[in-house]
């Protein structure tokens, strides 16, 4: 009897940070059979973030009377949904919504409002010497966290490029706290590269 070749799936996403410019965006190979919650670890380490706020995914479905939105989250124990009817995240599988050629948004951080659009480009077969999920691409150093979002991020990176700013000490000095001072001392606004992003473990 001929047995069938069993093949585990990947979604290749794009995901870039909206409003950046030059545009802060990664591509990754993600399994499908992954929750949003293990989605969210993803974006975490692909964009340098701490995981220190709450976050959202929004996704536009076709329903019968025109378009809904999905909205996916930790539903925690001892507080209420951020969105009504909301969808627990580590409960939905990424392969029972996604489709290529959809667009979701990954809010993080209600302050800032870093907004991530994440367009599902393809689907392929995982390769067996291929670890997963795994960055492929992206471009342009990430974005810093609690510095007051697009804007803020803007301003942040001409102060650390003008050594004559009279921010400029201070602020390197913040940023070496958080970052490494190794980090920042080369920084380099339009630096990434793909094969130094490292995945941690992913709980379920």
């Amino acid at each position: 009897m001929r047995k069938f070749q069993h093949y585990d799936f990947a979604f290749q996403l794009h995901i870039q940070l909206l409003d950046t410019k030059p545009a802060i965006w990664r591509r990754v190979l993600v399994p499908v059979d992954y929750t949003f919650g293990q989605l969210h670890q993803v974006i975490q380490q692909l964009f340098a973030w701490h995981n220190t706020h709450l976050h959202t995914f929004q996704l536009a479905v076709l329903v019968d009377n025109g378009m809904d939105i999905l909205t996916f989250e930790p539903i925690l124990q001892d507080f209420g949904p951020i969105v009504d009817d909301a969808l627990d995240e580590n409960l939905c599988l990424l392969k029972d919504y996604l489709k290529i050629g959809h667009h979701m948004q990954y809010h993080y951080d209600f302050g800032d409002d870093w907004i991530h659009e994440i367009l599902v480009e393809g689907q392929i077969i995982q390769l067996k010497k291929q670890k997963y999920p795994a960055c492929i691409d992206g471009g342009n150093h990430h974005a810093f966290e609690d510095i007051g979002g697009v804007y803020g991020n803007q301003n942040t990176v001409d102060i650390l490029m003008n050594p004559n700013h009279d921010q400029h000490k201070d602020l390197k000095a913040w940023l070496k706290d958080v970052y490494g001072a190794a980090k920042i001392n080369k920084f380099d606004p339009t630096f990434f590269d793909a094969k130094k992003i490292k995945f941690s473990s992913f709980s379920s």
